[in-house]
């Protein structure tokens, strides 16, 4: 991408690129921080909404270029053109979707560290993980973050949709929870489907689903810890540190800064009701580093000569 391809950008966005397609508009992001930071807004806005037909997001995006053109001496004009743009893109959709469950959406949140428990239909229930959100229409359910679903209905129809990612029950017990890349599922018993990108696949009892720009199923993979947040415990396996960066962010409500240098170590670690600044210096002296805090952020610097 030599110049800003506004179809690319939206097929990026809605997950629709090969592998290295998607790699090569990251590359063109990362050269490109204005028009990174503008499409970081559309995605914030629009992260976990489920999508309507009569919105054509690459059009938007055009549209917005169009405008832009004529400004292109004043950047910072277009960018707020195009987080204005996301806005109301975020909101169509959210209006649309509740229009077509016929009913009011009830939205619930949970706070730093907390988890909370919500009645769904019948005796199905959901347990909300800390710092998330969900919004239930009806059997249609849009989530950011983390949340374990219980459906004690067969034939329920319930629907989750997170990260572009929508999860069909089939009669069970799963945990989703939203990642840096996409979505993962855990499947305590019974089955689900997964679709992203007209790509589907069903993970079923003790499957563990992972669901980025690929969709991979692991047999066999579900542990108990995969339901440790019910309990109050924060289990991290071989995650990424930016993984671990957004679980920081929902459980101390902390920003964990990771640099270049660190960005590819991964960390495996189980905490209890630590006190954050204890959790940060386990994680800093597993990966070589050392942590520096200013408040609620707090900073990893690679230890010299270690690799």
């Amino acid at each position: 991408m030599s110049t800003t391809d506004w179809d690319r950008l939206g097929r990026y966005m809605a997950g629709e690129l090969s592998s290295a397609e998607a790699e090569e508009v990251r590359r063109w992001l990362r050269e490109r921080p204005e028009e990174a930071a503008a499409l970081g807004a559309l995605d914030s806005a629009t992260r976990g909404v489920a999508p309507a037909r009569s919105v054509d997001v690459e059009g938007a995006l055009r549209k917005v270029k169009t405008r832009g053109t004529a400004r292109a001496r004043h950047p910072g004009v277009a960018l707020r053109m195009i987080a204005a743009a996301a806005v109301l893109v975020a909101a169509g959709l959210y209006a649309s979707w509740g229009h077509r469950q016929g009913q009011a959406p009830r939205e619930f949140a949970t706070g730093v560290g907390q988890t909370d428990t919500i009645a769904l239909a019948g005796a199905s229930t959901a347990i909300l993980g800390p710092g998330s959100s969900l919004t239930l229409s009806g059997r249609e359910v849009l989530l950011g973050g983390t949340a374990l679903f219980s459906i004690r209905e067969s034939g329920s129809g319930y629907v989750v949709r997170a990260n572009g990612v929508v999860v069909r029950d089939i009669g069970t017990e799963f945990v989703v929870e939203t990642t840096a890349d996409g979505v993962r599922v855990a499947v305590a018993s019974g089955a689900v489907q997964l679709e992203r990108s007209g790509l589907t696949i069903t993970a079923d009892s003790g499957d563990v689903a992972d669901v980025g720009s690929d969709i991979g199923v692991r047999r066999g993979a579900f542990t108990a810890d995969d339901l440790a947040f019910t309990e109050g415990r924060l289990v991290l396996r071989n995650a990424r540190l930016r993984d671990v960066a957004a679980q920081l962010r929902r459980w101390y409500g902390v920003e964990l800064e990771v640099p270049a240098a660190l960005e590819a170590r991964h960390f495996t670690g189980t905490f209890e009701r630590e006190p954050v600044d204890r959790v940060v210096e386990i994680i800093a002296l597993a990966v070589g580093a050392t942590a520096q805090r200013a408040g609620d952020t707090i900073r990893l610097l690679p230890v010299a000569g270690r690799r």
